[in-house]
């Protein structure tokens, strides 16, 4: 992610409430991820950045106890990964355009001391807001759940060993035309390819 992107300025304010911790982020500035397109064959290429953006923001509370750490929270932004989509008239139009539809993001996370390890966990569900069709080939950002497990130990003075496992669910098929023109079934994989949403 760091060579993708920078980070986006944040306003964020925390409320202690005794039993746990509310953080409210604000979100005003839209920087996108940067999406290394390469050669385009002669395509021009249009990013459509969302016009609505200042109203995107994030929610979390976070509670610690002497043996669990845990928090839950809440995104309602926007992607910072474009669907690579073709213009609405392809056929008049060697366009593509960059789209960056609404998300929200539900989350939570939990550490755990045990014995000389700490056992972390964290998850979240991702629900896109959009719809892009054209000859039956869908352009859009499929809904997804990603979860990490792992496990921290010190060894020795200053040195820490993390094992982490990962796993993607992404949620629904393509249902794209067997008819429909190749160059868009190559576009819409390409587009899949740069939110890591291969499809079966």
């Amino acid at each position: 992610d760091a060579e993708q992107r920078v980070g986006s300025p944040a306003l964020q304010v925390g409320y202690e409430l005794g039993f746990g911790k509310v953080n409210i982020v604000a979100l005003p500035v839209f920087r996108p991820s940067v999406i290394p397109l390469g050669d385009t064959g002669g395509l021009s290429v249009r990013e459509m950045r969302p016009d609505d953006t200042k109203r995107d923001f994030a929610l979390k509370f976070e509670r610690q106890e002497p043996e669990l750490e845990w928090s839950v929270s809440w995104l309602h932004g926007h992607s910072l990964r474009p669907n690579i989509t073709p213009a609405a008239n392809i056929a008049t139009s060697a366009t593509l355009e960059l789209r960056y539809p609404k998300v929200d993001v539900i989350g939570a996370d939990f550490a755990v001391p045990w014995r000389a390890i700490i056992l972390r966990g964290e998850s979240a569900y991702t629900h896109a807001s959009n719809c892009c069709d054209l000859a039956g080939v869908e352009f859009r950002k499929r809904n997804n759940l990603f979860t990490v497990l792992g496990a921290e130990s010190a060894i020795g003075d200053g040195w820490r060993v993390v094992t982490q496992v990962f796993h993607k669910q992404n949620f629904g098929k393509a249902s794209n035309n067997s008819a429909a023109p190749p160059m868009l079934v190559a576009l819409a994989r390409a587009s899949d390819i740069a939110n890591e949403e291969l499809r079966s």
